[in-house]
């Protein structure tokens, strides 16, 4: 009912994307010990149902301990360990855990902190119409709407990420020099909030490509203090990263000394920091061409390697399996633990990894024509499939504009008339989100991917401003000259 609710609010869409699950159904299990014991990461197996208080968590921990575990499946191992905190939120506002436990609170927060953000700096930067259009267009975005207002995932932090940088570091893209506290504090806030962000997805921490490229093309500054400024950005990215690398593993420590002591099952195989990315590369491959048998399928990629591995002399050791179970096809048929709760999967092993890339490295340099095909007609997916100019309002309303190929190929259009008017702001500005397009052109465009790319909609929004500037006849004193002036 409640997620219905936050559906009804918004709306859903045709543009999702199905290619990843994003989430797996076991997250919301680790909710309730984070919650009520800031414990984490913790699950009870147990069968029966939960009493919601601090007072019935430690009870499980006394009275039902055998029933603890620190891995549903492969939820935790695999990194993106901040997933489960984005349930917090909306237990903090109800009071408890709900049964099926939202992160929409969580996404639609930061969503609407981005776009508020974006407003303000273009205000500040003297173009206070151009950033509300921005700010209409890219908040009317049916693919964002959706998946930020009505799944319970993480596949809008794309574009949240993308738009808050935007919104951040936007004083370093005109001609004017920032002001000496943007210099110092904006590429450390960048680089946190970056690292902070990684811990949710891996994807979006590509905006930080355009960010350095901003700081490294600031013409009002001198080289030394551009190198300075990619300096801090890179620092507190990397600085950032640690800590919570730190943050987790002193977690997890915690979690498996009471697991262990309450006499549950404590988790002793490896984990990720992050989600793998030669197994996706690996996958996604296969999105326009299987010659050489690549499929976006994880199976798949486990029945190539496994043979190899094999004869390389590879075999899993473990627990052997008692019984045969539903996921037997993701794992290596042993468990790291005697309990059976934890299976070892081929996706956490070197030797796996090592076989995925030396394959994929192999035919795309054995074979560079088939892979610039690939990428061709990942960059030809990316204009084709975009989603139209739209504006919503209120509960579901909305108007759009026809789905065409025009959108995708505007950008150049735009491009072409930025360059003649020699307006270098509106030229950053237009390609500062193309890096949210890098999964589907570096890793597979298929089942909505090409949804994450937002420039023909920056674009769109120039292409407005300039109308509105021809028949109202506003211009911002700071604003660029128009290309018809030019």
């Amino acid at each position: 009912m409640r997620h219905r609710l936050w559906q009804g609010a918004l709306g859903s869409s045709e543009y999702v994307l199905t290619a990843s699950g994003g989430l797996l159904g076991w997250q919301q299990d680790f909710l309730y010990f984070l919650y009520y014991l800031n414990l984490y990461p913790v699950a009870t197996v147990t069968e029966e149902p939960l009493e919601m208080s601090r007072a019935g968590a430690e009870r499980i921990f006394r009275t039902q301990g055998e029933t603890l575990v620190m891995e549903r499946f492969w939820t935790i191992r695999y990194g993106d360990l901040l997933k489960t905190y984005l349930y917090l939120p909306d237990a903090y506002a109800d009071g408890r855990p709900a049964e099926r436990p939202l992160m929409v609170r969580a996404n639609a927060s930061a969503w609407i902190a981005a776009l508020i953000g974006l407003y303000v700096a273009f205000w500040a930067a003297g173009q206070p119409i151009l950033g509300a259009i921005l700010v209409l267009l890219l908040g009317s975005n049916p693919f964002q709407v959706s998946e930020v207002f009505a799944h319970n995932n993480v596949f809008g932090w794309v574009i949240t990420t993308g738009v808050a940088m935007l919104a951040l570091n936007l004083v370093f893209l005109g001609d004017r020099r920032p002001s000496l506290a943007a210099m110092a504090l904006v590429p450390i806030a960048s680089g946190i909030l970056l690292a902070t962000i990684r811990q949710i997805r891996t994807e979006p921490v590509m905006i930080g490509v355009s960010v350095a490229l901003a700081y490294l093309t600031a013409r009002p500054l001198s080289l030394r203090l551009r190198a300075v400024l990619v300096g801090l950005l890179v620092g507190s990215f990397f600085l950032g990263s640690a800590a919570w690398t730190s943050y987790f593993d002193a977690k997890f420590r915690e979690a498996y000394v009471k697991v262990k002591a309450a006499g549950g099952h404590p988790y002793d195989g490896p984990r990720h920091l992050h989600h793998f990315v030669w197994h996706a590369i690996w996958c996604g491959l296969g999105d326009f061409d299987t010659r050489y048998g690549y499929k976006w399928n994880d199976v798949m990629g486990m029945n190539y390697a496994l043979p190899i591995m094999r004869a390389r002399g590879f075999e899993p050791t473990g627990h052997p399996s008692l019984q045969r179970q539903p996921f037997d096809t993701l794992t290596l048929g042993v468990y790291w633990d005697r309990g059976r709760k934890y299976a070892r999967t081929p996706f956490e092993v070197p030797e796996y990894i090592e076989v995925i890339r030396e394959k994929v490295l192999h035919d795309i340099t054995h074979d560079p024509v088939w892979y610039i095909t690939i990428l061709a007609k990942r960059v030809g997916r990316l204009v084709t499939d975009t989603t139209p100019p739209t504006l919503a309002w209120g509960n579901g309303g909305k108007v759009s504009l026809p789905p065409s190929a025009a959108w995708g190929l505007l950008p150049l259009g735009v491009a072409a008339v930025v360059l003649r008017a020699r307006s270098v702001f509106l030229l950053r500005l237009l390609l500062f989100l193309a890096p949210l397009a890098s999964t589907a052109l570096l890793v597979y465009s298929g089942q909505g991917t090409a949804y994450y790319s937002v420039v023909h909609l920056v674009a769109f929004a120039l292409c407005v401003a300039w109308l509105l500037e021809a028949l109202l006849g506003w211009r911002s004193p700071r604003a660029p000259r128009p290309p018809e002036a030019a």
